[in-house]
């Protein structure tokens, strides 16, 4: 903030859980639709659709906003 830089996480504030949870809702239903529209079967929708929904989970309960390590864990691919 004092370097003038925007984001989501300043812009959201306290309430970066609760729109993370929404972007992920939307997310997961864009999905659904896509496989709908495409006519996908029932593997897409487990493996795709609920793997999905279990990863956003995990990243959600488990996310800290007040730590900036955790933030970076969650959302980084470590190798």
């Amino acid at each position: 903030m004092k370097a003038g830089v925007n984001s989501t996480a300043v812009l959201f504030g306290e309430r970066m859980k609760e729109m993370s949870s929404l972007f992920a809702v939307i997310f997961v239903t864009f999905l659904c639709c896509a496989g709908v529209y495409n006519g996908q079967g029932a593997l897409y929708f487990s493996v795709s659709v609920g793997g999905t929904i279990l990863h956003c989970l995990w990243q959600l309960i488990t996310l800290n906003p007040n730590d900036q390590k955790d933030c970076l864990n969650k959302f980084v691919v470590s190798e």
